[in-house]
């Protein structure tokens, strides 16, 4: 087995555990990033591991890293909060695992062409349906929920919604991956059922209708930017109007998917979360700061919403919770980048998979509507989006096309950005 070999095959394992699968097993707590001792010391194994591939390929990481100035402004500001949150010692734990998840977007989006992150991932999420099926299948008592989801599927996740969105994020891969021969087609429309089977069976509104909208939205663009030249700001301005007035209609469009007009709760828990931000409007409550006790404050929103969220259920509110309007405008510049550098691969890209990057941060903004994946500690989903920002990058993508991971680095190294 060649050092490529190896080196894929442990970036496909860290992605399989920061998927979130089969922390059920590995964790002995209720909340790994609560201070899990056994599954932090996993963690910290694999981390050493991307550390390790990141080192030997130097120059890539480095370059990405560099040309991430708002990743990098991000992670500085989630260790300073330490400074100004009331639980020190619960950020700086929680910032090394956002760093540790961070870099191995990097060396993700660095190391592996487009082409060969979907190939990869592909592998991963097929496992992780396989084994969720099979535990579904072999044991209910564990696959399917009992507590107040009673009767909704988490496989090898610990909650339904972890199984709903790695399901989501499969489709969009098997979707976009390229088959050729029948057999393989054959094989991508049966996974793409189980996907499907599995994501509905999670009851996962929120992931089920992030891929669906990513889908149009990816759609949308693919014809009238791409096929008839209308500009993309005129797209993305019709886009955001269809969002606003289905959101207008939100009450009738939960009612109608067997939801509570007030989207089970999530409308009067914004509320409260505005109410605080508001409170500490610039640098926020410290990474990951404020839940569970993290603050004071956390116990006033507790009793007035009746019931205990661990998050925001909308990742903007979270990370202006988190570090203020600081915070906010950092990942903007990141999102505003990575979006920049996405459609220019989807028009310029040579590989069959160069939507990837594109469909990724559709997805991913739009999911965080609903759910907390932005600057998130130990999780897949933030990697993926720090990976696709990183692999889109223009310099990246030209040094690739020799697609040798050792000329890529001299391609890049000899580039003027580089230096």
């Amino acid at each position: 087995m060649t050092r490529k070999s190896i080196e894929y095959l442990a970036l496909g394992a860290v992605a399989f555990l920061l998927s979130g699968a089969l922390e059920v097993l590995l964790a002995s707590g209720n909340m790994a990033s609560d201070g899990d001792r056994r599954y932090e010391a996993m963690l910290a194994l694999i981390y050493f591991a991307v550390a390790a591939i990141g080192l030997m390929h130097f120059g890539l990481a480095r370059y990405a890293t560099l040309h991430t100035p708002a990743l990098l402004g991000l992670l500085i500001l989630a260790f300073a909060s330490a400074a100004w949150s009331e639980a020190p010692g619960l950020v700086l734990r929680r910032s090394i695992g956002l760093a540790g998840a961070s870099f191995f977007g990097i060396v993700f989006g660095s190391l592996l062409t487009v082409s060969e992150q979907v190939s990869v991932l592909r592998w991963v999420f097929r496992l992780a349906a396989a084994l969720s099926l099979a535990m579904v299948i072999v044991s209910p008592a564990h696959g399917i929920s009992s507590s107040m989801e009673a009767g909704a599927w988490r496989g090898v996740f610990i909650h339904k919604n972890g199984l709903g969105g790695v399901m989501a994020l499969a489709v969009l891969v098997e979707w976009l991956h390229p088959t050729s021969a029948v057999l393989s087609k054959i094989l991508k429309a049966a996974w793409l059922g189980l996907y499907g089977v599995l994501l509905l069976k999670s009851n996962s509104i929120t992931a089920a209708l992030a891929i669906v909208l990513a889908l149009a939205l990816l759609y949308v663009v693919r014809i009238c930017h791409g096929q008839y030249r209308i500009p993309l700001p005129a797209v993305i301005a019709t886009a955001a109007f269809v969002g606003a007035f289905l959101y207008e209609g939100k009450a009738s469009i939960t009612t109608a998917l067997g939801r509570s007009s007030d989207i089970t709760g999530r409308t009067e828990l914004w509320h409260w979360v505005v109410a605080m931000i508001l409170s500490r409007p610039w640098l926020g409550y410290g990474f990951s700061g404020f839940w569970r006790g993290g603050s004071s404050e956390y116990a006033s929103v507790e009793r007035a919403i009746g019931w205990s969220p661990i998050y925001s259920h909308n990742g903007y509110l979270e990370i202006t919770l988190s570090l203020g309007v600081a915070g906010l405008l950092l990942f903007v510049w990141m999102a505003v980048v990575g979006l920049r550098r996405a459609f220019d691969q989807a028009q310029h890209g040579e590989s069959a998979a160069r939507y990837w990057p594109l469909a990724f941060l559709l997805y991913f903004l739009v999911h965080n509507l609903g759910e907390c994946t932005i600057l998130w500690q130990n999780s897949l989903e933030w990697a993926l989006c720090v990976s696709v920002v990183v692999c889109a990058d223009p310099v990246l993508r030209a040094a690739w096309r020799t697609e040798d991971v050792p000329q890529a680095e001299v391609a890049v190294a000899s580039t003027q950005e580089y230096a």
